[in-house]
Formats: structure tokens, C-alpha cells, sequence
């Protein structure tokens, strides 16, 4: 694992996550962003293979609790991990290596001053059955997350601890080969279906 930083800070619109700093044109950006699916509750990064990067982004200015941000090997929260960094350790940056195609890194966060540890993903990971991460795509192979370090979500902020994922990674898992394959014949049916369709019914 090779670990740097970074002298430039990556930031979200409005720092999505923020609502009370957001202008109207941010606000309205912010909408699209969740109309568009581009901002996901419960967020999971899947890899497409290859190597991932993470960057440690600023926290909520006001944030209370120093959290460290881990990458699992598994969703025991006490068992193997890498340790990534903490909200203080903003511009950090640090080469996680490679994984395989459709595997999930299990990023989670654990909050020094309760001991409490929360994973990103569905409610039922955590201890207090609630979502405790945002993720939001900025581009291809480019997402930030967020997460929440009080129980039950808190005041559902989702910006005690922020960061970026960078490299092959997808917000949803990577289909395999047979799958899009599968995908591909059943659009180019259904195209070809739709088509004759339309031949009919102008010989009519």
C-alpha cells in the first residue's frame, strides 16, 4: 500500500452533502445529481478490476468525532482491515492496489471516541440497522462518498467523514461476460422485434 498527499482537494458541488451552504443553482444541481441516480444512499463501490485509489476529502468544518476510514476484508467489524486514514488527515492519498473484476470493497468507517464501527452499504451491516454512507458518481471511475458517524445516522449529515475513490472502480457490480452477453442478444431482439413490427403494420 502506498501512501502520498495531496496538495489539490476534491470537492463535490456544493459539497453535496452540505445542504445549509448550498446556493439555488447549486440546490438545483444537487436535484439533478438524484434524479439522475448519481447520488446513492447507501452507497457500494464494486471494482472492474484493476487499481484503486483513495483520497481523504475535508470533513464538516464542525465535526466532533475523529473517524478512521478502513477498508474490510470482510463485514466483521473486528476482523483484517486496512487502515486508509482519518477525517484529520485531509489531502491524504493512498494507493489501495488491485482487485478483481465484481469484487466490493467493503469500506467502512470507526469512530475513535465511541468505538463504534459502520460499514457503507445497507442498513443491516450496521450495528444500529441504519445506512451510515452517501456516494455520489462524478465520472467514470471517479466517485465520493460520505459518511455518518452517529448512531441511527444522526442528523443525517453524511459529511463527518468524505472521500474519493479513483480508478476502476463502478458504483454497481461489474455483470458477468455471459450476462452482457445475454443483455446485448435481448436488446438486439427486441430492436429487430420492434422493427418488423413496424414493417407490418405499414404493409397493412
Amino acid at each position: 500500500m502506498r501512501v502520498r498527499y495531496s496538495t489539490i482537494i476534491f470537492k463535490i458541488p456544493c459539497d453535496t452533502n452540505i445542504i445549509g451552504i448550498c446556493n439555488k443553482n447549486q440546490l438545483l444541481l444537487l436535484a439533478l445529481y438524484v434524479k439522475f441516480k448519481l447520488v446513492s444512499l447507501g452507497g457500494q463501490i464494486y471494482s472492474s478490476g484493476g487499481d484503486a485509489q483513495v483520497t481523504i476529502l475535508p470533513p464538516n468544518p464542525g465535526v466532533a468525532y475523529t473517524s478512521q476510514l478502513r477498508l474490510f476484508s470482510s463485514l466483521d467489524p473486528n476482523g483484517p482491515f486496512t487502515a486508509i486514514g482519518t477525517n484529520q488527515e485531509v489531502g491524504k492519498i493512498v494507493d489501495l492496489g488491485s482487485f478483481s473484476s465484481g469484487q466490493e470493497l467493503l469500506f467502512g468507517i470507526h469512530v475513535q471516541n465511541t468505538g463504534q464501527t459502520y460499514f457503507a452499504g445497507p442498513a443491516s451491516r450496521n450495528p444500529d440497522n441504519t445506512i451510515h454512507d452517501v456516494t455520489t458518481d462524478i465520472s467514470p471511475g471517479v466517485i465520493n462518498a460520505s459518511f455518518e458517524d452517529l448512531p441511527n445516522a444522526g442528523d443525517k449529515s453524511y459529511n463527518n467523514l468524505n472521500f474519493q475513490y479513483r480508478g476502476n472502480v463502478a458504483s454497481k457490480p461489474v455483470p458477468e461476460p455471459v450476462t452482457i452477453l445475454g443483455t446485448l442478444t435481448a436488446i438486439s431482439l427486441g430492436t429487430a422485434m420492434k422493427k418488423k413490427f413496424r414493417q407490418v403494420k405499414v404493409e397493412n
